[in-house]
């Protein structure tokens, strides 16, 4: 069998040689259909695709948001352009969409951040014959795509115990992704929040749990204002950031109304008044491991393996630290003062819960407030004068039939 060069293929193509060593090298001089035929012939006649392992061109496939300007996808992709620039390489980026124009370059590898629920690496080496890894990827059972994941299982079951230590019981999580979306993630995050809660005996969790997209971020978080939740884990950044604008809106005090634990935004976290507590990830070290266990695959030095980064728990002052008493109004049978407060303004009429904020003087959002509040509807010592509109800001208290106020003092029935 005859050697196919460059000067046959040229022929074969009706082009110069110069053309066709110009499309092997990825030139955006030369034409895509032009381009795309020398590249047919070369594969059709079995030509030795030039594989520049010293200055090899990697293709970064991942999802594209304009408006994730400090969130997921920018850090990483900044971070992996400048791994492998530091390596000497190129980077062709790749819409998750377009998976097709890795056929129409030289491609010596791929690295795959998107968070699409679409699956790429199972079929991976069907269609292409270049190594992959995946970032934050489910793990599958294709041994032959590596993978890196950010694992917050410790750094999240240790913010679950720092809120638990400080009195913390009903914590939220609230997703800007569905549920669906959340439960193959490659972090596992959603999981890890249960495990951490169930590891506390809370079992459970269907009404802590909240779904959506940012479109519902701001009902999600009236719910959770609702159902006297005093604490919140948003494992997303940019969520996290417009949650911020809506807890201004809603004149939500951190950490007083409301204990936060969100994903780190550097700098911006840090900068929140009170500093954000927060898991922070190795986005740096996780795009330093792919790029290197990609390298690794094209030299065929090593197989493809899986490699953990662990995210780290940060404590700052964006978590309440519930009082002694405040722990033993939910255990135990007697009121607090401001329960007290509450049962005797409600002996004089039904009020709203801005009605009785300002009877007491504290604001409608007080955490301590709305939690003795429903307190006391979960003992029937309270009830809600119309239960079909319980989200209604006109919704009335009033005391419970049988709930018996003498001399200024209320008792239970």
């Amino acid at each position: 069998m005859k050697k196919i060069t460059v000067r046959k293929i040229a022929a074969m193509a009706g082009v110069s040689p110069a053309t066709v060593s110009r499309a092997l090298n990825n030139s955006p001089l030369v034409e895509v259909q032009t381009r795309n035929t020398i590249l047919e012939i070369a594969r059709e006649t079995g030509f030795s695709l030039p594989h520049d392992l010293k200055n090899p061109t990697i293709a970064v496939i991942g999802d594209f948001f304009p408006g994730d300007i400090i969130g997921y996808y920018s850090s990483f992709f900044s971070l992996i352009y400048t791994e492998i620039a530091r390596r000497g390489g190129h980077v062709e980026l790749v819409s998750v969409q377009d998976l097709n124009l890795l056929n129409d370059r030289i491609i010596q590898g791929a690295i795959n951040y998107s968070t699409s629920q679409f699956d790429i690496s199972t079929r991976w080496y069907n269609t292409f014959s270049i190594p992959l890894v995946n970032i934050n990827q489910a793990v599958n059972s294709n041994k032959e795509v590596g993978f890196v994941i950010i694992d917050t299982q410790a750094a999240t079951r240790e913010a679950i115990d720092c809120l638990w230590r400080r009195g913390h019981r009903r914590i939220a999580f609230l997703s800007s992704e569905t549920r669906q979306a959340e439960s193959i993630k490659g972090s596992r995050r959603m999981f890890h929040y249960k495990s951490a809660m169930h590891s506390h005996g809370i079992k459970e969790l269907d009404e802590l749990m909240f779904f959506g997209s940012d479109d519902t971020l701001e009902k999600n978080l009236l719910c959770i204002l609702a159902r006297n939740i005093t604490a919140v884990l948003v494992p997303n950044e940019m969520s996290s950031i417009r949650l911020e604008i809506l807890l201004h809106k809603h004149h939500v005090r951190v950490p007083e109304t409301l204990s936060i634990v969100s994903w780190e935004c550097p700098i911006v976290s840090e900068a929140l008044h009170p500093p954000r507590s927060t898991i922070s990830h190795g986005y740096q070290e996780a795009a330093r491991e792919a790029v290197s266990l990609l390298y690794e695959m094209m030299h065929r030095k090593l197989p493809a393996r899986t490699i953990f980064i662990p995210s780290k728990f940060i404590d700052r002052k964006s978590i309440f630290d519930i009082s002694a008493s405040e722990k033993a109004s939910v255990t135990t049978p007697g009121k607090t003062m401001i329960q007290k407060k509450i049962l005797s303004a409600l002996s004089e009429r039904p009020m709203s819960r801005r009605e009785l904020a300002t009877h007491l003087g504290v604001a409608p959002e007080n955490g301590n407030f709305r939690k003795c509040l429903g307190i006391l509807v979960k003992k029937h010592l309270v009830t809600l004068e119309n239960s079909a509109a319980i989200h209604s800001r006109k919704q009335r208290y009033l005391l419970e039939d049988g709930t018996i106020c003498e001399n200024g003092c209320v008792e239970e029935k």
